[in-house]
């Protein structure tokens, strides 16, 4: 592939505490991706996406626009994050592109978000170049949600898989 993805962090960001999430649609994954290209050639980032599987059915995630980390870390309230839309870009051969990318839930007249529910969540990152006709999957993130950290979220708070025990 002309440009792999290296991911490991999933943020489900705390919004404005005035109007915290009140239901599956309101859930924004961000995600802090880097785009790495080893190749000889430019790759041309069409878009990334997110196929959420776990309990309940499918959720399917798209780019909604592009996170300024300092200000989220900053705790700064997330709607005033905002670095710049996301939109096509290139990567030139050698180089390292940092995007950390929010997602919404993708929305079409027969596909509506389904209920977060407690339990273990995989999420698929996937990457469709200017150069493929298909998109593919490039990486893959676990993401377990109890009843209490969805209830702490939908009271306003953001969680993150950062708390992930380490096995070495």
């Amino acid at each position: 592939m002309q440009c792999d993805v290296l991911v490991d962090t999933v943020m489900l960001p705390r919004l404005e505490p005035t109007n915290p999430p009140r239901g599956p649609e309101d859930v924004v994954i961000c995600l802090p991706l880097v785009f790495v290209n080893g190749g000889i050639r430019t790759a041309v980032v069409d878009w990334v996406a997110i196929k959420v599987v776990g309990p309940g059915e499918e959720k399917r995630y798209v780019p909604l626009f592009c996170v300024d980390v300092q200000k989220y870390y900053q705790h700064i309230q997330f709607q005033f994050c905002v670095a710049s839309g996301f939109s096509v870009f290139a990567v030139t051969p050698g180089t390292a592109t940092e995007k950390c990318v929010a997602f919404a839930p993708h929305r079409s007249p027969t596909v509506f978000p389904s209920p977060w529910l407690p339990g273990d969540y995989v999420l698929e990152v996937v990457l469709k170049l200017n150069d493929r006709e298909f998109p593919q999957k490039v990486a893959e993130l676990k993401l377990q949600l109890t009843l209490e950290s969805l209830q702490a979220y939908f009271a306003g708070n953001g969680m993150s898989n950062l708390d992930r025990e380490f096995d070495f």
